[in-house]
């Protein structure tokens, strides 16, 4: 069995889920949620429902097998001794403790194990792309604003663009280890793009949209897809981000799967050549070898 714990929004909980479909699918074993992490969690929530996904949820006797509970230091001690020891405890718990680079025991270890990491590489589920694709799908019809958005985007050479604000600029600490795309980095994403591709139409997702209209001014149509009272599902705008046929991202998770999602090989993807603020922070095997930094 594999269980995998889900921590973050939905762009991290993709690449949490991907990276064990593809332990799950080489053992040819039963995969497992951990959602635990949102019983403490007013940010984020569990994001997968809407997709096509092996939605199956760790019960909590599992997890208190593999993790202990108990606040005993001796108890806690006898446990840590079982886990180390593999006395009477059958589970290979992966820590992702630096993001880079890939962690290679991904693809050779064999019996149950429990992954705690973010573990963002296509690297992970590379093997598996069409299945991954296949269970990144909507399960339903999507609301009617959203198929008018997708039929407009058909009808144009879009082209996504992502501002990524929220807690990258409301929290001291994520502001610190990832820091925001400037709107120099966006323009010159716009300028490289207008060179190849005649006519574009430029479709913007944002969790700050009214940020995103007073302040990125191009000279294109300009289309904000995600709406300020927040009622387009996380899930919807990622799909209506894939249908584009190019992608300006951010450094967040959220349109690295939008853009990735978009199966065409002629697509072209910018993203930021710095993913991280903080220096010490490897982003080595994050950007796919075909996107573009800029």
């Amino acid at each position: 069995m594999i269980i995998v714990r889900l921590a973050g929004g939905l762009g991290n909980q993709m690449f949490q889920y991907a990276a064990a479909r593809q332990m799950a699918h080489r053992l040819q074993t039963t995969l497992k949620l951990d959602i635990s992490y949102y019983d403490s969690q007013q940010l984020r929530s569990y994001s997968l429902s809407p997709f096509a996904i092996q939605e199956t949820f760790a019960a909590a006797a599992e997890l208190t097998q593999i993790r202990g509970k108990s606040k005993n230091k001796l108890v806690k001690l006898f446990f840590r001794v079982r886990q180390n020891f593999k006395l009477f405890y059958r589970w290979t718990i992966l820590h992702e403790s630096h993001v880079m680079p890939v962690n290679r025991r991904l693809w050779t270890e064999t019996g149950d194990t429990y992954l705690d990491g973010y573990w963002q590489s296509e690297q992970y589920f590379q093997n598996i792309e069409p299945l991954i694709r296949r269970e990144f799908t909507l399960k339903s019809t999507p609301d009617p604003y959203s198929q008018e958005i997708a039929a407009y985007i058909a009808d144009t050479q879009a082209v996504s663009i992502h501002i990524r604000r929220g807690d990258y600029v409301s929290d001291a600490h994520t502001n610190r280890q990832h820091g925001t795309c400037g709107l120099e980095y966006y323009h010159a994403c716009v300028a490289h793009i207008s060179q190849k591709v005649e006519r574009p139409s430029f479709f913007i997702f944002s969790d700050d949209p009214v940020w995103a209209k007073e302040n990125l001014r191009l000279p294109h149509p300009v289309i904000v897809v995600s709406r300020e009272d927040g009622r387009l599902q996380d899930a919807t705008e990622l799909w209506l981000m894939s249908l584009c046929q190019h992608h300006i991202i951010a450094n967040s998770s959220f349109s690295w799967w939008g853009a990735w999602l978009n199966p065409d090989p002629q697509k072209q993807v910018y993203a930021p050549q710095k993913w991280y603020r903080n220096p010490h922070r490897d982003n080595a095997d994050i950007i796919p070898e075909t996107w573009i930094k800029i």
